[in-house]
């Protein structure tokens, strides 16, 4: 069911230096979300024999096509909680690094699902001023229902940039799950442990 897949694609990710440079600064969201999914998704329909066949692959098209426009560290940050402020600068950028690389293997799997749905765009409203916009898209195949996911863009303010911070599946959100999966487990374990855990797992099968 590709709604189970859609959930991940949150954070759609924070900067990797290595491509930074050569990536599109969006002042509108509603073009971010048009363009960025539209050439990834793109990019999947044309790839697919490739990552079938290494699938690290997967992984290469989230870290060129979608983890610069994902504020990894602001939905890091959300997903710690109230347990930040006993960090320390050390331990809050080593989870937000372990944090952004688990999330690269959870979108690869999500390439991996992608059968040919076809994206639409609702209509634009208006987001002058707002530091906060939602835009809703729809996932449309024919003989099954649309798939409605709303992405959550945040306003840089040292940039005046757009950046996803959370994807919405049919009322789901992303940033709310895995704030309850692992800010429990930091709450319980701490910060440190389930840093190492986020790395073991991303190194899983490398």
């Amino acid at each position: 069911m590709l709604l189970r897949f859609l959930l991940p694609l949150c954070l759609l990710l924070s900067t990797n230096m290595a491509i930074a440079a050569s990536l599109k600064e969006y002042q509108d969201p509603y073009q971010l979300i048009e363009e960025v999914a539209g050439k990834a998704f793109a990019r999947v329909k044309h790839e697919k024999a490739l990552m079938e066949k290494d699938p690290a692959h997967a992984e290469d098209i989230v870290r060129e096509e979608l983890l610069f426009y994902v504020d990894s560290k602001y939905s890091a940050y959300k997903v710690v909680g109230p347990e930040l402020r006993n960090t320390t600068p050390e331990q809050r950028e080593n989870f937000v690094a372990a944090f952004k690389e688990h999330m690269v293997k959870t979108y690869s799997t999500v390439l991996f699902k992608y059968d040919q749905q076809v994206l639409q765009f609702d209509a634009r409203e208006s987001f002058a001023g707002k530091k906060i916009v939602t835009v809703p898209v729809r996932f449309v195949q024919a003989g099954s229902p649309d798939i409605n996911v709303s992405f959550k863009l945040r306003l840089d303010k040292s940039t005046q940039s757009w950046r996803v911070f959370d994807v919405i599946a049919e009322g789901v959100s992303l940033l709310s799950t895995k704030q309850s999966e692992l800010g429990s487990l930091i709450r319980k374990d701490g910060i440190d442990s389930v840093t190492a855990q986020l790395i073991a797992k991303s190194n899983e099968n490398k």
